[in-house]
Formats: structure tokens, sequence, C-alpha cells
């Protein structure tokens, strides 16, 4: 059984040169500067990889966040992360790693709720991309087709976890985060 581990970017133990999800630009950034961002502190790269491959360092998928404002119209500019890049390698396409990515993107906004953290914005590339956040429930910013965003509730002080593991539903799969 294979073991899909998602963790931080980690250049000497992830193949980010081998990695192509099909746009130049995403790929490119993978390559050539998730790790100066983040070691800037300007975003945070998580990746996806699987025990089970020949190369467990290659990487399935990967997610950027970094932070971000929001301005709602009539109100006061709100605490939020930009879902910078989110991108599934072109021979994992079709099996669920974009939603399970995205999830866990989320999952970890959810978590920084006590901070402020009100919104998720994503920027899309393309068509096929907005429709896939929307149908996650984003929606668009209003001056903005191809900025969508996902409203995070409020945390309040009774409440508990704030969702669901997004590895632990993942069928035929143990889990391992970091």
């Amino acid at each position: 059984m294979s073991t899909l581990r998602l963790q931080r970017l980690q250049p000497h133990q992830h193949d980010c040169a081998g990695f192509d999800c099909g746009e130049p630009r995403v790929d490119a950034f993978l390559q050539q500067r998730a790790d100066r961002h983040s070691r800037e502190g300007l975003s945070t790269t998580h990746v996806l990889t699987d025990s089970g491959l020949d190369d467990p360092g290659q990487i399935i998928g990967f997610y950027t966040l970094a932070p971000a404002t929001v301005q709602p119209i009539d109100a006061s500019p709100a605490a939020a992360v930009r879902l910078a890049k989110l991108a599934v390698a072109h021979q994992f396409q079709g099996r669920g790693h974009g939603r399970l990515l995205l999830a866990a993107a989320v999952a970890r906004c959810l978590q920084m709720r006590a901070l402020g953290i009100r919104a998720l914005i994503a920027d899309v590339l393309n068509a096929g991309a907005a429709r896939f956040y929307r149908e996650h429930g984003f929606r668009p910013i209003a001056s903005n087709a191809m900025t969508l965003y996902l409203a995070l509730p409020a945390i309040r002080a009774d409440a508990g976890p704030a969702t669901a593991d997004p590895l632990q539903t993942h069928p035929n799969t143990r889990k391992s985060i970091d």
C-alpha cells in the first residue's frame, strides 16, 4: 500500500526539476522560485508525494500559500490567504489529487482563523481552473472574474476542530503529514 505524504517543500528531498503540470509558468515557479520565496517568508509551498512510487521524492502536486488582504465592498480590509499556486503533474491529473490539495490548503487556512484570516483567494489562469474552484465553493470577486475567493467562517470560542483531515478521507492510502 502506498502512503500519500503532504509536507513543506524540501528541495533536497523533492524532485522539483521533474515536475510538469502542463503550464510552464507554474512549473517554473516550483522549479526556480518556490524554495527562495519560502526562505524569504513570502510564501509556503506544500508538496504531495507517494512512498509507493519508484521515486518517493517525485512531486504529485503542490500548493503555495501567501499572505493577502481582501477589500470587501462597504467594509474594512480583511486578512486573507492567497492560494498562489495549485497544480498536479500531468501523469497524476484526473485522480482527485487537485481536490485533495485544495482541501489541505483550506484546512491550513481554517487553522489560521484565530489570526483573523477571513478568506482564501485564488487567481486562476483559465476558465477550466475557474470552474474547478467554483465547484468547490469559490466565488468571483466583483472587480475581477479570474480572482475568486472562499469565505472562511469566523472562529467561535466554542468551536471544535476546524475541518476533517483531507488525507484521512482519500481512498486506499495511509497518511503522513509534516
